[in-house]
């Protein structure tokens, strides 16, 4: 069985589209991912030096 493929040709104005949106999806997922590694770092992170400073202040 022999397949063709099919060639779309795409406009500069088409084009400009496509990659804009690729440009907003990829910032975005950029964005996600770091928002993600701020949270993580905060909990691992912060947790344990917030409990050892109320340690420091408080006492208990």
């Amino acid at each position: 069985m022999n397949r063709t493929r099919v060639e779309t040709v795409m406009t500069y104005e088409d084009w400009c589209k496509v990659h804009r949106k690729t440009l907003k999806r990829m910032f975005r997922d950029t964005a996600f991912t770091c928002i993600q590694w701020i949270a993580v770092l905060l909990i691992t992170v912060g947790l344990p030096i917030g409990m050892i400073a109320h340690w420091l202040l408080i006492g208990y």
